[in-house]
């Protein structure tokens, strides 16, 4: 399991005390990141951290000692307590839940490990720790004010040491006759700096700087003496010397309490009433703050007067800081040896005292307690009493994996356990609701403990993971499924009992396995398997024939069949080659990477690919049979089912699984209601209750006497006893009163629940709803008759992409589910989209067809649509996507158009894309120059180019002549001053021009309004015509050749991605020379780019 603790927890590291969250900064949740950074450990190792967790939410507990130090985590967090066992002292490991008030913490307050490197001085740490305690700041200024001129002094002299910066001071008067000298800083780069070494919070929210508790001891030794000279102080009571620092900041106070630690200096946390106070007291504590710590001027002097009054006065022991139930342990282990009356006598669990009779303890203990008594001392830890165990809600949690044998760190001042393994969220479906009573439990093998006999399981693991095994004169062999079938299939199951294998085949469409591959079988074959529960399939791996120049080709195989070893499969090929059985491969390579298996297959320039491909097919593993056997235990019976059979069993279980879980709930709230009613009594009589208590002798007879009055449950009495006098208010009574009000609803629903096998069901049904959302994905296998002539498989795709070159990639199989893909691509394109994202492409595409990016930068990036990611993912470049999209077979012989901001259009052949490598210059830029827009070639056409202050350009395209990728291009556009290109496109038999500003504002052009008088198009390098009269704030945003009905999709700056249809009832169509109509509207943010989608549905 993973352990984890809240974001703000301060762990000791070499890098000093960082907050857990910081070691990573802006993760996000649920994910894993490699460190390497040094972390305190158990016994005062030091070890490597190698990775870092960010767990995201989880239910949260704190615990807080009665000193104030305190750990908030997830309830399967383990802390070190220190307990006995058999009477004996020992270290146990204890999760958050499991920690009671009483229990001893270990608190480790020796340090040995520092930080690297410092990012401040040791006169920056004196300015900020003085600030920090006497300062304040705001966005104009900087203050501070004190009534110590030494300690003015050394502010002003450390201020002018780090900025040498002028500042303001005043003196004066106070009542007490005291004078208050006061500074202002205006200096705007000091302030700044200042604000960047993290000094910027009012009083009450100040914090300790991250840069202070970064740095090494030496600088924070600086900027708690600046701290404590400005809100500490020293003081002697009648019975001992304490130093206090007091501040409205709690999180300051806490923060302090465990920077301290690194002195080994334990202190504790009283809360005032506007105030919390940090309080050193005890002579070892109060030594150590002396020597290792100290004030910065004239509170040192009386530090050092107080001490050496206390040492006179020998009042060294403190009644906390002491080794809990070793005295306890030892007197009674040793009383019959003769030792009795020494032991008795003595001090034997105070560190100082054991030091002091070493020579004598040494002689009684034992070899077992000599050890344990050493391991004391060398660690010197501080047991602190936990007083408060709390719930804190859902949180964000983190952790860290060490690298040692005791997987331990200290965070704030305490030993914590780190994660050993982490529970997928699949595997935590598994586990959902099993501290509910839903399942039997069994003791384990050693009888230690106890286990589930099944798992609640709301995943259904079996029929989705299969499984595979065999044992005498039994085997299975249960191939994986898809969920989101298997899910689907167990609804309709659910809902009608009596449906057929038939039937649900309509749902599972056969195995789906995770390596992807095609089954070869019919519709036929699977009723059969599934049916009688066994059978045999075929499973190929995809393979595709890629054309290469010089009229050559080569084999890719980008997909195996399920667990077919990669390297087997390529050492077969090979010595198909090497025993002469295959003659036309040239080369054999394997380019696989964390994108997918490639497995690249040479050919000699006359072999037939086919040929070779049905070969590999033939005598490779690149084709299997994978049999299948439905064989599963029933009630701990091996049974062989079918289909409908094996998704019974699961709804079988699931049901118990929610009527036990329900059980369990409603007997929580009755017992929760009953514990109310007995509340709501007490505070109904609430003069009379406290009178009982108060006149009782005893808390038993208290509670006898509550049963009697009121006619209580001893439960209900208990509950009375232990509520705080706080809560007898008229506030906690409608409290009380809601909450029972939520408990007769819940009450209500769960009796309904367990008188309806319907309910259950519908509860059913909505679980695998929430599963199908979280966890639901496409069939990666896919399913065709076997057709033997059918060497390559070709995929249908609706793709997506993104400016930032994030993709959405969905396969549809037939063109029935072409249009509900579709639809699916444009809302997961069109929820994902982040701002300054824009929709570039949206198109119908297949799996063997090359795909070009095309970017700002004048760079082309190329792949086969097989080798994008499949669903979501992102594709490897670091420009922005200009358009990504196959031009092959666009257009008139495969050209494209290239258009730059500044003028420049180039056209090129599309060969000069594909051909080269996966990622190549295809246009020089002039500097401050880039890609606007791309588009293919056609013919009959004419090319256009606008701008964005609103002039377009049409002009013949053969004006601008075919040139290689080396080619700058030539001038489309005369641009005036201050103009740039915005797109281009090509102009067929459309009859309108759409016209679009940033604001909005559209409007139907007829394409003949852009022709010179004679109706003829103007000539290239041209100055360009009016197309829209714009705003002084407006832009020309899209201009794009349209016919009535045409879809186009528009993408805004703040990244909404919404639908237009061309509808002249709707659009105007007016001149050019025209405003148009603002029918788009968006309240802070503009209109960018225009697509239209390349799909005939």
């Amino acid at each position: 399991m993973r352990y984890c603790i809240v974001g703000d927890t301060l762990v000791n590291t070499d890098k000093g005390l960082i907050k857990i969250k910081d070691i990573v900064p802006n993760s996000e949740e649920n994910s894993d990141t490699p460190i390497n950074i040094k972390v305190q450990s158990l016994n005062r190792n030091i070890n490597s951290a190698d990775m870092f967790f960010n767990s995201g939410k989880h239910k949260t507990i704190k615990i807080e000692t009665e000193e104030g130090y305190e750990i908030e985590g997830s309830f399967n967090h383990p802390v070190l307590v220190w307990t006995t066992k058999n009477g004996k002292p020992i270290y146990q490991w204890k999760t958050l839940d499991e920690v009671k008030a009483g229990d001893y913490v270990v608190v480790s307050r020796i340090n040995d490990i520092d930080s690297k490197e410092d990012l401040l001085t040791e006169e920056e740490a004196i300015l900020l720790g003085s600030l920090v305690a006497e300062g304040y700041i705001d966005e104009n200024k900087i203050g501070f004010s004190n009534t110590d001129e030494e300690f003015c002094s050394i502010f002003e002299e450390s201020y002018l040491k780090n900025y040498e910066k002028s500042f303001y001071k005043y003196k004066r008067i106070l009542k007490s006759g005291k004078t208050l000298t006061e500074y202002q800083i205006s200096e705007v780069a000091v302030l700044e700096d200042i604000k960047e070494k993290g000094f910027n919070q009012k009083s009450g929210d100040k914090e300790i700087p991250q840069i202070v508790l970064s740095s090494s001891k030496k600088v924070q030794r600086k900027f708690l003496q600046a701290l404590f000279e400005g809100d500490g102080s020293v003081y002697e009571t009648t019975r001992a010397l304490n130093i206090s620092y007091s501040s409205k900041s709690k999180k300051l106070v806490k923060q302090l309490q465990i920077l301290l630690l690194n002195f080994g200096i334990v202190s504790r946390i009283h809360k005032d009433r506007e105030n919390y106070r940090l309080i050193i007291s005890g002579y070892e504590n109060i030594k150590l703050f002396k020597e290792e710590v100290g004030f910065i001027s004239k509170k040192q002097e009386k530090l050092e007067k107080l001490f050496s009054k206390l040492y006179k006065k020998k009042t060294a022991n403190s009644k906390t800081d002491f080794i809990p139930f070793i005295a306890d342990y030892i007197r009674e282990k040793y009383k019959d040896k003769g030792f009795n009356k020494w032991l008795g006598k003595h001090n034997i669990d105070k560190y100082s005292k054991v030091k002091k009779y070493w020579n004598i303890l040494e002689k009684i203990l034992d070899e077992e307690d000599k050890v344990l008594y050493e391991e004391l001392l060398k660690n010197r830890y501080y047991f602190a009493k936990v007083k408060t165990v709390e719930f804190t809600g859902e949180k964000v949690v983190y952790s860290i994996r060490v690298n040692s044998s005791c997987h331990s760190f200290v965070a704030n001042g305490i030993i914590n356990h780190n994660t050993e393994a982490r529970l997928t969220k699949l595997a935590l479906e598994m586990l959902a609701d099993i501290e509910k009573n839903t399942v039997d439990m069994r003791e384990n093998f050693d009888a230690t403990d106890f286990e589930p006999e099944v798992l609640p399981a709301k995943f259904p693991n079996l029929i989705c993971n299969g499984t595979s095994g065999i044992a005498v004169g039994l085997s299975t062999n249960i191939p994986p499924h898809n969920f989101t079938e298997v899910a689907e299939a167990l609804k309709y199951l659910a809902e009608f009992p009596d449906a057929t294998v038939e039937e649900l085949l309509q749902f599972i469409k056969g195995p789906d396995f995770p390596t992807g591959g095609i089954l070869l079988t019919t519709q036929e074959e699977l009723l059969q398997i599934y049916t009688e529960g066994r059978g045999s399939i075929k499973l190929k791996g995809k393979a595709r024939i890629e054309r290469l120049q010089g009229n050559r080709h080569r084999i890719v195989i980008y997909e195996i069949p399920y667990q077919v070893n990669k390297v087997d499969l390529i050492k077969k090929i090979a010595e198909l080659v090497r025993k002469g059985k295959e003659k036309n491969i040239s080369d054999l390579r394997d380019e696989t990477d964390r994108t997918g298996i490639r497995i690249i297959i040479e050919l000699k320039r006359e072999a037939d690919p086919e040929k070779v491909l049905k070969k590999l097919y033939r005598y490779t593993q690149l084709q299997k049979s994978i049999p299948i056997n439905l064989t599963v235990l029933v009630d701990k019976q091996p049974k062989t089912l079918d289909l409908k059979s094996l998704l019974l069993e699961f709804i079988k279980h699931r049901v118990e699984v929610i009527t036990r879980r329900t059980e369990y709930e409603l007997k929580q709230a009755e017992d929760r209601r009953h514990i109310v009613e007995g509340l709501l009594k007490a505070l109904e009589n609430a003069d009379n209750v406290i009178n009982i208590v108060r006149n009782s002798q005893s808390v038993a007879k208290a509670k006898e006497s509550l049963i009697n009055e009121y006619n209580l449950s001893s439960v209900q009495a208990q509950s009375i006893l232990d509520m705080r006098l706080s809560r007898f208010t008229a506030l906690e009574s409608d409290k009380l009163y809601k909450e029972k009000e939520e408990l007769d609803k819940k009450i209500e629903r769960y009796k309904k629940i367990l008188s309806s096998d319907e309910e259950k069901i519908k509860i059913f049904i909505e679980e695998m709803d929430e599963l199908i959302e979280k966890y639901g994905d496409e069939r990666k296998t896919i399913v065709i008759e076997d057709k033997k002539d059918k060497l390559t498989f070709e995929e249908n795709f609706i793709l997506s992409v993104l400016s930032s070159g994030r993709i959405v990639n969905k396969r549809y199989i037939n063109e029935n589910e072409k249009a509900e893909i579709f639809q699916k691509v444009i809302n997961k394109t069109i929820s994902k989209a982040k701002p300054n994202e824009v929709l570039v492409s949206l198109q119908e595409i297949k799996s063997t067809t090359p795909i070009t990016f095309i970017t700002n930068n004048g760079n082309a990036y190329w792949s086969l649509v097989a080798d994008l990611p499949k669903g979501e993912g992102k594709i490897n470049i670091d420009d922005e996507v200009i358009v990504g999209t196959s031009f092959k077979g666009e257009g008139e012989e495969d050209r494209i158009f290239i258009l730059t901001k500044n003028g420049i259009v180039k056209r090129m052949s599309y060969e000069d894309l594909f051909y080269k490598s996966q990622k190549h210059k295809i246009i020089p830029l002039a500097e401050g120059d880039e890609v606007v827009s791309a588009f293919s070639d056609d013919h009959p056409s004419l090319l256009g180019v606008y701008t964005k202050n609103g002039d377009l350009l049409v002009f013949e395209r053969n004006q601008v002549r075919i040139t290689g990728d080396k080619a700058k291009g030539v001038e489309a556009i005369d641009l005036d001053e201050g103009d740039e290109v915005k797109g281009g496109f090509i102009l067929n038999s459309e009859e309108y021009i759409l016209i679009i500003t940033e604001r909005g504002y559209s409007k139907l052009v007829k394409k003949e309004e852009f022709f010179t008088k004679d109706g003829k198009p103007k000539k290239r390098g041209q100055k360009g015509l009016m197309t829209v009269k714009l705003n002084k704030d407006d832009k020309l945003a899209v201009a794009i050749p349209v016919k009535e009905g045409d879809t186009l999709y528009i993408s805004t700056q703040n990244g909404r991605i919404l639908k237009l249809v061309v509808d002249k009832q709707k659009i105007p169509v007016s001149k050019r020379t025209n405003m148009g109509e603002q029918i788009l509207k968006f309240e802070g943010d503009r209109i960018v780019k225009a697509i239209k989608p390349k799909v005939k549905i």
